[in-house]
């Protein structure tokens, strides 16, 4: 009964090698059709539970190690705020980010496409939109991006203008650092700088003054609620050029933070905009994914610009009606996605 276990584990890697070898076609998919017979036989021995259980954990680090064998992935860490894994894609080459379920950036290693902001950051995107009208308005000052991620954000670096990445997790910074991991940072033309800690302290204590600032710390199952207080879009808006603007990435599963943003921008006289981008299969099995966003500013004229003004977005006016979220009240129930 002892042996059982190591027989399953050397079945499984011999199925798997044969299948890699002779029937190569199969890929990805090599190393779930080696689990089939090892698991039958696991199932064989549901009436002795310590051989059962050792044999299906045997099965179960090979198929771990299959993983990393096979080279997909690439790198996987933990930190104090979870497990992040880099994943390799081999057809179209890519690297995704992943932070439990939760994809955090992806960039393909196709060489006409290595400098393409892929998933939610794509040029065709509502962020590349805001972008874009920034940059046609605003020569002089700097870009402030709240998450880190992949680095996907880099790719809209512009020489001689600098972008401050502000990360609270230093796991994440070293994993977009890593020129096996992701090219991002390293290929990017403008003058950037991460600094590390809860950007809602790291605004409040910065000097500079930011033309454009993206929030993209809100798609995780557990959301930073004081990034989303109206004591936080005041810190924002002081470190906010008088027509500058704030954009928020707001995709989430499980939460609606729509009205919550929308109450801030009526509670604050701000013009807030609204775009739910949704991408076809096609264009998701290219890397560009569907996304939810909402762009803030003083002024109506910091959207007067082609990319926005065509880009689908939708003004919002007035409150929804519910309270304002403050440091003191947050009620994430009143937000849930409930289907």
């Amino acid at each position: 009964d002892i042996l059982f276990p190591v027989i399953i584990g050397v079945l499984y890697f011999l199925i798997d090698l044969t299948l890699v070898v002779w029937i190569s076609p199969l890929g990805r998919f090599a190393g779930f059709a080696a689990m089939i017979v090892p698991a039958i036989l696991c199932l064989m021995m549901l009436r002795k539970p310590l051989c059962f259980s050792l044999a299906l954990g045997v099965l179960l680090m090979a198929g771990v190690f299959y993983q990393d064998y096979h080279g997909q992935i690439v790198s996987r860490s933990r930190s104090f705020f979870g497990v992040y894994k880099v994943a390799r894609v081999l057809s179209p080459p890519s690297h995704t980010l992943s932070h439990g379920s939760t994809i955090h950036g992806r960039q393909s290693f196709e060489p006409d496409r290595i400098d393409e902001p892929l998933s939610y950051y794509h040029t065709t995107g509502p962020v590349g939109q805001v972008y874009s009208a920034f940059a046609l308005g605003d020569t002089v000052h700097p870009v402030a991006v709240v998450g880190l991620g992949a680095g996907s954000m880099a790719t809209y670096a512009e020489p001689g203008r600098r972008m401050d990445f502000y990360e609270i997790d230093p796991a994440v910074a070293r994993i977009a650092l890593d020129t096996r991991c992701f090219l991002y940072l390293s290929r990017a033309n403008g003058i950037l700088r991460i600094r590390l800690g809860d950007a809602r302290l790291s605004l409040r204590d910065a000097k500079e003054t930011y033309g454009l600032i993206v929030l993209d710390a809100f798609s995780s199952d557990a959301i930073p609620v004081h990034l989303l207080t109206k004591e936080a879009l005041g810190i924002y808006l002081s470190r906010l050029s008088e027509n500058g603007i704030l954009a928020f990435h707001i995709s989430n599963r499980y939460l609606d933070l729509e009205p919550i943003l929308r109450n801030l921008a009526a509670d604050h006289g701000l013009f807030c905009l609204y775009q739910s981008d949704v991408r076809d299969e096609r264009m998701q099995a290219r890397g560009i994914g569907t996304s939810l966003w909402m762009a803030m500013s003083r002024h109506e004229k910091a959207f007067d610009k082609a990319p926005m003004t065509t880009g689908g977005w939708i003004m919002e006016k007035g409150s929804t009606g519910m309270r304002i979220w403050t440091d003191d009240y947050s009620p994430i129930a009143e937000i849930f996605r409930w289907r």
